[in-house]
């Protein structure tokens, strides 16, 4: 199943605006484009998470900063 942005930032505790940052740098593993629509594999998800798997690993712990503007592009 395809998760959205939102149904993945519930599942792991993190702001909506990060969990794109993430699919973008290829940190959340399973991201499937569609057009301009950005969906997640919730086995690939959940999998990666139980095997111990970060999503602070790309940016030391750190979550990015938000900036002004539309987000992700």
């Amino acid at each position: 199943m395809l998760l959205t942005v939102d149904e993945v930032a519930r599942e792991t505790r993190l702001p909506v605006y990060t969990v794109y940052v993430y699919a973008r740098r290829g940190v959340i593993p399973g991201v499937v484009h569609i057009g301009r629509r950005v969906r997640v594999d919730s086995d690939v998800l959940r999998a990666w998470l139980a095997a111990g798997g970060t999503l602070g690993e790309a940016d030391g712990g750190r979550e990015p900063a938000q900036t002004t503007g539309r987000g992700c592009r």
